[in-house]
């Protein structure tokens, strides 16, 4: 959702889900651990977005933080004991990600709009620099394709206001 400030300002505001994979494996002498986490990530950044002038086509950039990132899921855990003549053990959690710092993540992107009649659509390159998450990388990348319409355009008011009963205007 995007709040449009002049035709070259605005503040948008996304809801992204991903999925969210990735295996350890932990070695000591009596044992070894592999787990494997499939999460689920909800993020919402909000930015602030710059158009640069353009009639068809108009290049945008933004920038801003992830105010809000929530992850859940499953983590399966495997062992095997060797101390116990490789015995094997599985168990599956519900997935608690490990406390990260209080921080925002920053969010930076660039893209180019083109306009078709009442939609407008068009790549946009994000890069996110996680900082303090002990489970993503630091440095991402997304590549997205956006498509707008616009729903409502508010217009201005005008300032004197005619009231009527029965038809009859009443004095201004």
């Amino acid at each position: 959702m995007e709040l449009r400030v002049g035709s070259q300002f605005g503040v948008e505001v996304d809801g992204l889900y991903r999925p969210v994979r990735f295996q350890t494996q932990q070695n000591v002498p009596q044992i070894t651990i592999f787990r494997s986490t499939r999460a689920s990530s909800l993020e919402l950044p909000v930015l602030a977005k710059y158009r640069f002038n353009g009639e068809k086509r108009r290049a945008s950039a933004e920038v801003g933080f992830i105010v809000y990132d929530r992850l859940w899921g499953t983590t399966n855990s495997r062992s095997i004991l060797h101390y116990q003549g490789d015995r094997e053990t599985n168990v599956i959690v519900h997935y608690q990600p490990p406390p990260s710092g209080s921080s925002p993540s920053l969010v930076v992107g660039a893209g180019v709009e083109f306009a078709a009649g009442s939609f407008r659509w068009g790549p946009k390159l994000r890069y996110t620099r996680w900082i303090d998450d002990p489970v993503r990388k630091k440095n991402q990348w997304d590549l997205f394709v956006g498509i707008t319409y616009q729903a409502k355009r508010l217009h201005r008011f005008n300032s004197r206001v005619r009231i009527t009963t029965v038809g009859q205007p009443l004095e201004d």
